[in-house]
C-alpha cells in the first residue's frame, strides 16, 4: 500500500536516529563553513545578509503556496493531488519571483542600502526552482522513507556549504552566502529526485481547483508568515537603528546558534508531522506519539542550551582569535534559548499534524508579540546586560503556555504536572546560568554550581534513554556484532 507503511519498522524513535547522523554530519558541514566565513567575510555584509534574510521572509512565506504539509497530511489523495499541487506551487512561486523583482530597488532605497538590489534578484531567481523539490520529499514522508528524505536533505546541506566555502574563499564577499541559499531548491530537487526516480507531473490550470487547496493553504501560508516573521522581525527594526556592522555582530551569534536548531527543527518536521498524522486513526497510540515528541524534542535542546552555554564562548574567542568576542555576550543568551525554539516548532507541527491549521496559526501571531518584546529586551541588551534574564523567563514562561495548550487541544485532558516536571531541571539551571552571568557574581560554590549542572544532564539523557531507548538498542546492536 502506498500511504503509510509500517509503523513497527519505521517509527519515530528508530528514524529520528537516521536523521540524528545526518544531521551530525551535516552539523560538521555547518561548523566548517561557519569558521571559514568568520574569517573571510566582513561584519557589515554579515548585516547586509541578515537584512535580506528578513525581507525575504516576508515573501517566503508564500512559496508553493504553502502546501508542502498538505500534500502529506492528506497522502492517501497523494497521486490524484500531487499534479494539481504542483501546478498550484509553480504559480505561487513565479508570483515571489515577480514580486522580488518590483520591489527590490523601492527596498534598497528605505533601507538605504544600493547593494541591496542585486542581492534581492539574486535570492528571487531561487523561488522558481521551488516546485519539484518539497513535493518529491512529501512523498518519501508519505512512505515513511525517512533514512532516503535524511541523505537527500544531508546533499542538499552539504552541497551548500560545499558551494558556500568555495565561493567565499575565492573572494565573493556576501554572494558566498546568497547564491547557495538560491540554489538550495534546485540542489534539493535533484537529490530527491535520486530516490523517488520520477518528476512531479503539472495538471492543466482548470483542473487546479485552487479554492480546494486554497481552503486549507491559505492558514499554512499566515502561519509561515507568522513563523518568518516571529524569527526575522527583529533585524527589520535593528536594521532602521544600527548599523549593519552591529546587526552584523549579532547575526553572527545567531548563526553560531541556529545551525543544531535549525537541523533539529527539520528532522522534527520530516518525521514527526508525517508520523503523527498516519497515526490519527488510532488516539492511543497518537496520544503516546505526542508526549513522545515532546519529551525528546525538549531533552535534546536542554541538552545542546548546556553544552553550548558552557563551550561555545570559550571556542567563539579560540577559533576567530577574538574577532567576534562582541558576538559571546549574545551567544550565551541564545544557547539557553534553544530548548524552546526546539520545542515550539514541535507543538506547531503536532497542531499541525491534527489539522490545526487556525490555532497554529494564532499561537504563531502570539509569538510576534514574544519576538517584538524581545527585541526591545535585545536593543536594551546592547547597553544593559541585566534585560537578558527578563528575555530568558519571557520566552520560557511562554513555550510552557504553548505547550499546555497545543497538548490539551489535540490529546484531551492530561495531567500538568507530568509536562511541567520536564521544564524544572533546565529552567534552575539556565537561570542560575543567567544570573550569575548577568549580574556579574564570582562568589559561589563551583562544585554544588556543576553538581546540579551534572544533575539535570543526567536527569535529560535518562529521558532520552527511556523514550527513544537509546541505551537498550547500543547494547543490542553491541551484542550482535560482538
Amino acid at each position: 500500500m502506498f500511504y503509510g507503511g509500517s509503523l513497527r519498522k519505521k517509527s519515530i524513535a528508530s528514524s529520528t536516529l537516521y536523521f540524528t547522523g545526518a544531521s551530525i554530519l551535516a552539523r560538521v558541514g555547518g561548523v566548517i563553513t561557519q569558521i571559514v566565513l568568520g574569517w573571510v567575510l566582513l561584519k557589515e555584509e554579515y548585516g547586509l545578509f541578515a537584512i535580506t534574510l528578513s525581507i525575504a521572509s516576508v515573501f517566503t512565506c508564500m512559496r508553493n503556496g504553502g502546501t508542502d504539509q498538505i500534500i502529506v497530511q492528506r497522502g492517501r489523495e497523494y497521486i490524484n493531488l500531487a499534479p494539481r499541487i504542483a501546478t498550484f506551487s509553480l504559480m505561487f512561486n513565479v508570483l515571489i519571483c515577480v514580486l522580488f523583482l518590483a520591489l527590490s530597488e523601492n527596498i534598497a532605497t528605505y533601507y538605504g542600502e544600493p547593494k541591496l538590489t542585486v542581492l534581492l534578484i539574486v535570492l528571487a531567481f531561487g523561488y522558481l526552482f521551488a516546485t519539484p523539490g518539497p513535493i518529491l520529499i512529501a512523498k518519501l514522508s508519505i512512505q515513511k522513507d525517512f533514512r532516503e528524505i535524511s541523505i537527500a536533505n544531508l546533499i542538499t546541506i552539504l552541497s551548500k556549504h560545499f558551494l558556500t566555502i568555495m565561493l567565499a574563499l575565492l573572494g565573493f564577499g556576501i554572494f558566498s552566502l546568497l547564491v547557495p541559499l538560491a540554489m538550495q531548491p534546485l540542489i534539493g530537487a535533484i537529490s530527491a529526485f535520486y530516490f523517488v526516480r520520477s518528476w512531479p507531473k503539472f495538471a492543466k490550470f482548470n483542473d487546479v481547483k485552487i479554492l480546494d487547496i486554497l481552503n486549507n493553504s491559505i492558514w499554512v501560508i499566515a502561519s509561515n508568515f507568522a513563523f518568518n516573521l516571529s524569527n526575522n522581525v527583529q533585524y527589520f527594526i535593528l536594521g532602521s537603528y544600527f548599523s549593519s556592522s552591529v546587526i552584523g555582530v549579532y547575526f553572527f551569534a545567531v548563526q553560531i546558534i541556529n545551525s543544531p536548531i535549525a537541523l533539529i527543527n527539520g528532522t522534527v518536521k520530516s518525521i514527526v508531522f508525517p508520523s503523527l498524522s498516519g497515526l490519527l486513526d488510532n488516539s492511543l497510540k497518537y496520544k503516546n506519539a505526542v508526549l513522545k515528541s515532546i519529551i525528546v524534542s525538549y531533552s535534546i535542546g536542554a541538552l545542546i542550551g548546556i553544552f553550548g552555554y558552557l563551550i561555545l564562548p570559550t571556542l567563539t574567542d579560540v577559533i576567530w582569535k577574538g574577532k567576534w568576542n562582541e558576538s559571546i555576550v549574545f551567544v550565551r543568551i541564545l544557547c539557553l534559548i534553544i530548548p524552546s525554539g526546539i520545542l515550539v516548532n514541535t507543538l506547531y507541527e503536532i497542531l499541525a499534524s491534527a489539522g490545526f491549521w487556525k490555532n497554529r496559526f494564532y499561537l504563531l501571531a502570539a509569538s510576534i508579540v514574544v519576538e517584538v518584546c524581545s527585541i526591545w529586551m535585545v536593543i536594551d541588551y546592547l547597553s544593559m546586560p541585566r534585560v537578558a534574564l527578563n528575555m530568558f523567563l519571557f520566552r520560557n514562561f511562554f513555550l510552557m503556555l504553548v505547550c499546555f495548550y497545543a497538548v490539551e487541544k489535540v490529546c484531551g485532558k492530561f495531567c500538568y504536572i507530568d509536562i511541567g516536571m520536564l521544564f524544572i531541571p533546565f529552567s534552575l539551571v539556565s537561570g542560575m546560568l543567567l544570573y550569575f552571568d548577568v549580574f556579574y557574581v564570582d562568589e559561589m560554590n563551583l562544585y554544588a554550581f556543576y553538581g546540579l549542572i551534572l544533575l539535570a544532564v543526567c536527569f535529560y539523557i535518562l529521558l532520552l534513554n527511556r523514550y527513544m531507548h537509546v541505551g537498550k538498542n547500543l547494547t543490542t546492536r553491541f551484542a550482535k556484532n560482538a
